[in-house]
C-alpha cells in the first residue's frame, strides 16, 4: 500500500479512497518522509492491537472508554477512517 502511494508519478493520480488510512494526509504530516511514514504506520498498528485487546478483554468500563478514546485519537493522527 505504501509503495503504491510513493511510487506513482503523481500521488493524486491514484485512487486512495478505498484505503483505510489517508496516506496523503499522513505523508504530509510526516514531511513526505517515506521512512517516517512507515515507522508511524508500524507504531499505529502496534498501538491499535494493544488498544483493541484492552477494549475486547477489559471488564472495567472506565478502562474500555479510555482505550476507545485513545484509539480514536490514534486513528485520527494517521488519517485513518
Amino acid at each position: 500500500m505504501i509503495n503504491a502511494y510513493f511510487d506513482t508519478p503523481s500521488n493524486h493520480d491514484t485512487d486512495h479512497s478505498l484505503t483505510p488510512i489517508d496516506l496523503h494526509f499522513l505523508s504530509s504530516q510526516a514531511g513526505h518522509d517515506r521512512q517516517l511514514v512507515e515507522e508511524l504506520l508500524r507504531m499505529f498498528v502496534k498501538q491499535v492491537r494493544s488498544l483493541a485487546n484492552t477494549v475486547n478483554r477489559e471488564e472495567d468500563m472506565e478502562a474500555v472508554l479510555r482505550a476507545a478514546h485513545t484509539l480514536k485519537g490514534t486513528a485520527r493522527a494517521v488519517g485513518a477512517a
